[in-house]
This record gives structure tokens, sequence and C-alpha cells, in this order.
């Protein structure tokens, strides 16, 4: 029997490890198998444990720690049946399942072994660590002075190192009251500083502005330890404000740390973490205000984002950089109202368990996970660490190990939850859930494969091939993703714009409405995309000559709608600048394009548009437009040049997405 426990506990931590390190998307190009791997391994994590228990039945504590998060991930899930597009907030609900999975399983039915992760933990941590100060110090080229892979964003990362920061502090002042041995206390208190060192290397002030406060209260409340270890502690405080200041001489001068946190309250306008973050929460609150009591579902907001953004904002973002205000748009008011209650009664329940707990062991086992949450709660006030899935998986461990170990103290009274004596019932039950909802995940990463291979098919003029993965990608999704037909639309488009190839007028007229058919497959699928609007102004003026399109809305409403959707959909504002022209409007084109330049754009097609713009300044005689039209299409050819260099580097290809 204790064996069997022993092999249970090692697949069960082994399997929830895979899911953690697959999260982490060591090689970006494979994020899509990454992302798929870790979900199913960590269903397969539940499953496994339901099966290899032999009866059935689980005590829960009576905490609103264990309500209220079960209440947010319910949510979470309704939020995508009322959502306009259910294939995104799907898997979005399944991103953000890491989370509460990970912690309700290990708080409520976990065979786990905590000492095993935890040390297997430190050595992810460890090589995480040394890389970010390799990055900094040696792949300036690559990565611009700021640690960020394998995450794409260093504010993620810092944030990843943050809750590793607090972790192995806790772990040294409770080696420091247990272990005897000082080597093992040393080799602790240099991981304290490794980790330390690579969130500096990521140069987030966001995550260092909320680690201070996080680890000033934790030094505090463990004042007693810090007495009687004052010289270690000491030196870990010296060691960390060199590793600050040593930041300052890193490869490259500009942007150091000490400046970005400087800069944070000058409310700079190139100050990202203060001006551009304002723009984006303001145009938050414009979503919330059309959508804020529902919400638009879980996933979405990047859909919503580009309709309500502000003229003046010119970098844009996937994410509100504020995951409160986030869950708002996207789950309604309800969103933001647990996330608080449910930092309210984890603050409760550590006061209550501080207050209890007479060991200093425990205290140290209660507030280093507690601190470490509080830290990436307040970072994640001006980022997004709930939409990044590494996270969400060390998160809900930690927050699983702080709840067992206030359970050890406060002992809540327990209500036991049994089900049906027969056991292939009760597991029947308790899978369903769990094996209907990966079904449905791996069909629709499938059909992400299969749109992806699409993609490249089209891209290399292997039609046959692109139509098979074309219509697989149709098929494995239920209908419900909107890419493929995105995709497939381009073929029809491209064949009406050379007429002269197709067998005359009723051949046209049957491509016309096999494009029109696409079109509407997409805007029923997902009626926020831009791309839908400017293909069906592209349809209308590719139109046959005496067909009947009344019931299709014209070019230029088309084009308007696709702007009003995606302000940076270049090709629209192309095409209405075009339809002015053509109605001699000009100075209407004009004002059109110049609304358009000052976004950042990352594609080729941004030279499209300076250069159209250029064209109408020389042809009106404004030299100061042309000017600047000449400076704007100079700094963005640089930045072209700049990314074709990093892509000739021996490790990009392997360390981000084409």
């Amino acid at each position: 029997m204790i064996s069997a426990l022993k092999n249970t506990s090692l697949v069960s931590s082994l399997l929830w490890l895979a899911a953690f390190l697959s999260s982490l998307y060591i090689v970006n190009d494979w994020q899509l198998g990454f992302f798929c791997a870790a979900i199913l391994l960590i269903f397969a994590w539940g499953s496994y444990l339901l099966y290899s228990t032999p009866q059935i039945s689980w005590h829960l504590p009576n905490s609103w720690v264990i309500y209220l998060i079960a209440a947010l991930w319910l949510l979470v899930f309704l939020s995508t049946l009322h959502s306009d597009i259910f294939y995104i907030s799907f898997l979005a609900f399944c991103f953000f399942s890491a989370m509460p999975l990970s912690f309700l399983i290990f708080t409520l039915h976990d065979k786990s072994d905590f000492s095993f992760i935890i040390k297997a933990l430190s050595i992810v941590f460890t090589a995480l660590a040394l890389w970010a100060l390799i990055q900094f110090f040696f792949l300036e080229e690559l990565f611009e002075g700021r640690a960020r892979h394998p995450l794409a964003n260093p504010n993620s990362l810092a944030a990843l190192f943050s809750l590793g920061f607090f972790g192995a502090l806790g772990w040294f002042l409770y080696a420091l009251q247990t272990v005897q041995n000082k080597k093992i206390s040393a080799l602790i208190f240099g991981l304290v500083l490794l980790i330390f060192a690579g969130l500096i290397a990521t140069g987030s002030r966001g995550a260092l502005l909320a680690l201070l406060p996080c680890a000033a209260l934790f030094m505090i409340v463990m004042h007693s330890i810090i007495r009687q270890n004052w010289k270690w502690l000491l030196a870990l405080l010296i060691g960390c404000g060199l590793i600050f200041a040593l930041s300052t001489y890193g490869p490259v001068e500009r942007d150091t740390m000490i400046e970005r946190v400087i800069s944070t309250t000058s409310f700079e306008e190139t100050n990202q973490l203060s001006s551009n973050r304002l723009m984006l929460w303001q145009a938050t609150w414009e979503i919330i205000k059309t959508h804020g009591i529902l919400g638009t579902g879980i996933g979405t907001y990047f859909l919503y984002f580009p309709e309500f953004r502000l003229d003046d904002d010119r970098w844009g973002a996937y994410y509100a950089h504020n995951d409160p205000i986030q869950f708002w748009v996207e789950l309604g008011i309800l969103g933001p109202f647990l996330f608080y209650a449910i930092g309210l009664a984890i603050i409760t329940r550590t006061v209550a368990a501080m207050h209890k707990a007479s060991d200093t062991r425990q205290k140290i086992k209660i507030l280093t996970p507690f601190c470490a949450l509080l830290a990436f709660g307040l970072h994640t006030h001006v980022t997004f660490n709930f939409y990044n899935l590494s996270l969400l998986f060390l998160a809900g461990f930690l927050t699983a190990y702080w709840f067992r170990t206030t359970q050890d103290v406060l002992q809540t009274p327990l209500k036991t939850l049994t089900f049906p004596p027969a056991k292939t019932v009760q597991r029947s039950l308790l899978l369903i859930p769990f094996l209907v909802t990966a079904a449905i995940f791996l069909s629709y990463i499938l059909s992400e494969h299969h749109t992806n291979k699409a993609r490249d098919m089209l891209m290399t003029g292997q039609l046959e091939s692109f139509a098979d993965h074309v219509l697989m990608a149709n098929k494995l999704s239920f209908q419900g993703n909107y890419r493929p037909y995105i995709l497939a639309v381009t073929v029809p488009l491209t064949l009406l714009e050379n007429p002269e190839k197709l067998k005359g007028l009723e051949h046209q007229k049957q491509i016309f409405d096999q494009a029109h058919i696409y079109l509407k497959h997409v805007q029923d699928i997902n009626p926020r995309s831009a791309s839908a609007h400017y293909y069906t102004g592209r349809l209308v003026e590719l139109a046959p000559a005496g067909l009947d399109i009344t019931d299709i809305s014209n070019a230029r409403k088309s084009y308007q709608n696709a702007l009003k959707l995606d302000p940076l959909h270049i090709g629209a504002r192309l095409a209405l600048a075009d339809i002015y022209l053509q109605d001699n409007q000009e100075s209407k084109a004009i004002e059109l394009l110049k609304q358009g330049i000052h976004y950042k754009y990352g594609i080729s097609t941004a030279q499209d548009l300076y250069t159209k713009l250029l064209g109408l300044y020389v042809k009106t005689g404004n030299q100061t437009g042309q000017m600047e039209m000449i400076r704007r299409m100079r700094g963005f050819q640089e930045r072209i040049i700049r990314d074709r260099q990093k892509e000739h580097f021996p490790l990009y290809p392997h360390l981000f997405m084409h």
C-alpha cells in the first residue's frame, strides 16, 4: 500500500511538472504544440489522480477561498457560453483552467510530493536565471538588454522570477531554522541572489516595485528570525543591492533599470508604464461602459480593444495590462468582484493562521507563498500575469501549498463529499468532464495546426494541399474556427482579380458566390473580424458586371467597418483612400492616410501607406509632409533591417515565432 502511494505521488508530481515545463514554450515556434501538451497533461494529471484512488471522497475545508476560486472558474466557463466567438473563448477557458485546476487538485485530492516539486522547481529556476543573465550580458543584439526568453514578454518572465524569489527566500529562512549543514544554507542563499539577478535582467520595473514592499513585509513579520540571522540577511540585502547597481553596467547603456524605475512616476510620453498604460486603461474603460455587465467572453479583449483604442495610442496592446479590469471586460462586473474577494479571503485566512501558528517554521511556510502571491497580485495591475500559462500553473501551485499549510494550523471543519459506491460509476462521472473538455480542446488545437499548414501551403502555391488543410481545419473545429475561411476567401478573390482566366460570366458568378459564402461564415463565427469586412469590400469591387449585389454592403461601408474594428488594418485604409481619390475627394484621402501613420506597425505593408501618402504630398506640394514621410520610411526601413539581422542570428529561428 505504501509503495503504491509512493508511485502515485511520483507520477502525479511528474505529470504536473511536465505540464508546467510545457507551459514555458522553450521553443516559441512550437508554441501551439507546447500549449496543447500543457493543457492535456494537466487534464491527464487530474484524471490520473481520480482513477488511481480506490475510494473517491473529498474532504472539503469550509473556506471562502475554495468557494470563491471555484466561483471564478465557473464564471470563466459561463462567459464562453455568451461569447460572440465561442471558439476563442473555449480555448481561453482551457488556458485559464491551469490555475484553478492546479489549486483545487493539489488542495482537495493530491497525492503529489510538494518537497519533490519544490526541489525540481529550484533546478528549473536556476537554469532560467542563468539563461536570463546570458541574454542580458551576451545576447544584446537579439534581446536588446532585456531578458525575456523562454517567455515572450520580459514582464512575464520577471513575474515568474518574483514567485521563485519568494519561494527561495522562504526556503532559505526555513533552512536556517532546520538544517545544520551550512553548505546547504549557502546554496539556497546563492539561489535567492541568482533568481533576483534574473529578475533584474528582465528590466521589469513593475515586477521589482511589486516585490519590494512584499519583501519588506516578509522581513518585518519574520523579524525574530532576522535578528537571529542578521549577518545572513545583511549579506542578502547587500548582494541584492549590488546586483541592482551592476545592472546599469550591462551592454545596453540606454534605458537601464535604475532609469526605468525613476521614470515610472515621471509620466513622460515615451514611458510606456505610466503614459501608454493610462491610454490603454482609458480605452478599456470605454469597453466596460459598453460591455461591462456580462462581459465579452474570456480571451476576447484583443478583438474589442482596437475599436475603442485612443487616437493618441501609438503602441496598442493585446491585453489591458491590468488583469482586474480585463476580467471586467471579459467576465462582466463579477470578474473583478471575485478577483478582489479572493484576495481579501486569502489575506483574512493568512492573518488568522499567523496568529494561531506557534511554530516559526509554520509561519515561514504560510508567509512565503502569501508574499509571493501578494507581489504577483500587485504586479498584475500593470501587466497580464493571469494571461500567461506558466504563471497560472505556478500561482495555482503556490496557492495550494499556502492553503494546505494554513489548513494544518487552522484545522477548518471539513465537509466530506462522497460519490456512488460503484467504482466504475464514480470514476466515469468524474472523468467525463475532463475527457469531453480535453477532446474538444484537442480537436480545436488540431484545427489551428491545419490552419497554419494551410497558410504555409497557400504561400508556397500548393493549392490542392491548401484546400485539404482548410477542409480539415473546418471539420475539426466543428465549423467554429473563422481563420480557415479567411484564408480560403483569398483564392476566389485572386481568381476574380484575373477574370480573363475564368470561363465566362457564369463561372465568375460561381466564384463570387463561393467567396460570399466564406465571408458570411466568418462574420457569423466572428463578428469582430476586420478582415471579413475588408474582403467584403474587395469582393464588391471585383463583382462581375450585371451581378445583383444589393444585399451586400457597399465597398466604402465595408472598409469603414473594417477600420472601425481595427484602425491598424492597412489594406482597408489604402482601399478606402483609393475610393476617395476616385471620387475626387483628395483631402479626405490625405486625412484618412494621416490618421494611420502614427501607429506602430509590424508588417512590411506599412511602407505602402507611407509611399501612398508621400505621393499625395508631392502632388499637393506639401514639402513638410514629404519630409515627414521620408523620415518615417527611413525609420521603418531601419527597423525592418534590424529585424532581418535578428532573424539571421543563429539562435533566432529556435527562440522566436515567425
